[in-house]
C-alpha cells in the first residue's frame, strides 16, 4: 500500500516524517515513513482488511480502512489536520516548595523538546521563547496556573535551526511581591 501524506486543505503540502501505520484487528502488520513532499509506502502486507492510521506530531492522526486482496491498491492518501504544538500537562499532584524553571530535554532537539516548572501557588505564568537576537519567537504560556508540577512541551518544526532561549515569570495572583519568579534557560534546536 502506497500514497502521500499532505496538509489538509486549502494549503496542501506534502509532510515528511508522518508514520503510516497497517493494523488488523490490534495487531500491527507493517508501517511506513513518508519522505521528502509526502510519499510513503507500506509493503509485504498479506490479503486482509487493514485498518490504516497516519500519525505526525503536530496534526490530528487519520484513518482509513482499506481491503487488500490480491490485486494492488493504486493509491491511498491521507489530508492531516494542524493542531496545536503546545502541550501542557501537569505531572504531579504533590504541591512543590519553590518556583523551578527545569532544563528542557531533549537538548539539542529536533523538532521537539519537554520542559518542567514547578509552581508552588496558584500564579499567573508566562513562559516566552525568544531567539538569539532576543526577538520574541513564540509565547508558550500567558496564562493562570494551579500549584503543582507541570511538564510543557514545544515544537519547533516551523522555526530554523539555532540557539534558542525560554523565560519563564511567575507572580503569585495573591499579589505577594516575595512569590515572584523569573528564570532563562538556553536550548539548541538541530535540524
Amino acid at each position: 500500500i502506497s500514497g502521500g501524506v499532505f496538509t489538509a486543505p486549502p494549503n496542501i503540502n506534502g509532510l515528511r516524517g508522518a508514520i503510516v501505520y497497517a493494523m488488523v484487528g490490534g495487531e500491527f502488520r507493517g508501517f511506513g515513513i513518508s519522505g521528502s513532499g509526502g510519499p510513503y509506502a507500506v509493503s509485504r502486507l498479506a490479503p486482509a482488511t487493514y485498518t490504516m492510521i497516519c500519525d505526525r506530531f503536530g496534526y490530528r492522526d487519520a484513518q482509513r480502512s482499506v481491503v487488500l486482496g490480491s490485486y494492488n491498491i493504486d493509491t491511498i492518501n491521507f489530508y492531516l489536520v494542524h493542531v496545536n504544538l503546545i502541550g501542557i500537562t501537569p505531572i504531579s499532584s504533590a504541591i512543590p516548595s519553590f518556583f523551578r524553571l527545569e532544563q528542557n530535554y531533549p537538548n539539542p532537539f529536533n523538532p521537539s523538546t519537554k520542559f518542567k516548572v514547578d509552581i508552588p501557588n496558584e500564579s499567573f505564568v508566562n513562559i516566552t521563547i525568544y531567539d538569539m537576537l532576543g526577538r520574541e519567537v513564540e509565547t508558550v504560556i500567558n496564562s493562570k496556573l494551579s500549584a503543582g508540577s507541570y511538564s510543557i512541551e514545544w515544537n519547533a518544526s516551523k522555526y530554523s535551526s539555532g540557539i534558542y532561549f525560554y523565560r519563564m515569570t511567575a507572580k503569585d495572583t495573591k499579589g505577594n511581591p516575595a512569590q515572584t519568579f523569573n528564570d532563562v534557560k538556553k536550548m539548541i534546536l538541530v535540524k
